[in-house]
């Protein structure tokens, strides 16, 4: 049986966080009816590998996946639409179970896959701040220097008193992204949404997860932005069809 834990939280701070993957795989049974539409069609709607037999399809997303990440590193994850870059994410996170393989962590991942993840819409900003630091267990007198942290870095004013579904996307990621690294992440996971800032917040956003990288965290970031792998990541997957093709420093530009 696999060893499919997405995560163990570590007692010991000062232990080294890190995160093993072995022999990953994620493969599923696709709907798709192969007498009523051609492979082209299936292709063009599903990424990772593909396997034939009979009228079905069987979807593989994610194939033998082997990597170490360690403490200090921020991994920059490209490749096109459908490569499974999002999938690898997610499984990283625990939000999808793998069907092979292994995963070891050490230290709690904080995921940022999705804007409103773990917001009540009709809550103000400041009740989400609160609501997000009783329930990462802070005491009262560090859940009100979060607020004060999210309030001077997200630049969100006021409209910290609305509520969250009033919020554009941008907002929404600013507030998100502030809560995140105020807490002080040991393993932070972030998606393409980065960009839906305007760039004065992307360039904030990318300093603070260079001294979040600093204190011996780990960035996991998926993007189709070369610019930012460029000047957040020390490490570049290059992902196709399911597959980790490269795995390559990233050399910082002078």
């Amino acid at each position: 049986m696999p060893d499919t834990s997405a995560s163990t939280s570590i007692a010991d701070k000062s232990a080294e966080i890190s995160m093993c993957v072995r022999n990953l795989g994620v493969e599923y049974d696709s709907e798709f009816d192969n007498q009523k539409y051609g492979l082209a069609d299936l292709k063009s709607s599903v990424g990772g590998m593909l396997l034939k037999k009979d009228n079905r399809s069987k979807v593989i997303a994610l194939k033998d996946l082997n990597f170490d990440i360690k403490s200090g590193e921020r991994v920059g994850i490209v490749g096109p639409n459908g490569a499974g870059k999002t999938t690898l994410l997610k499984v990283l996170t625990g939000v999808l179970p793998p069907t092979s393989g292994s995963i070891q962590v050490l230290g709690h991942v904080t995921s940022l896959l999705y804007l409103r993840a773990g917001m009540l819409p009709d809550a103000s900003g400041f009740e989400n701040i609160r609501i997000r630091g009783t329930l990462m267990g802070l005491l009262p007198d560090e859940i009100e220097a979060l607020v004060q942290d999210v309030v001077e870095f997200s630049g969100l004013g006021e409209f910290l008193h609305l509520p969250i579904r009033t919020y554009s996307a941008g907002m929404a990621m600013r507030l998100s992204f502030a809560i995140a690294t105020g807490m002080q992440p040991e393993i932070l996971v972030m998606d393409e949404w980065l960009s839906a800032g305007d760039a004065k917040f992307r360039d904030i956003a990318t300093e603070r997860m260079n001294q979040f990288a600093e204190k011996a965290g780990i960035i996991i970031l998926a993007t189709h932005a070369p610019q930012l792998v460029q000047s957040v990541c020390t490490r570049k997957f290059v992902m196709e069809r399911g597959e980790i093709v490269e795995d390559v420093e990233v050399i910082k530009q002078s």
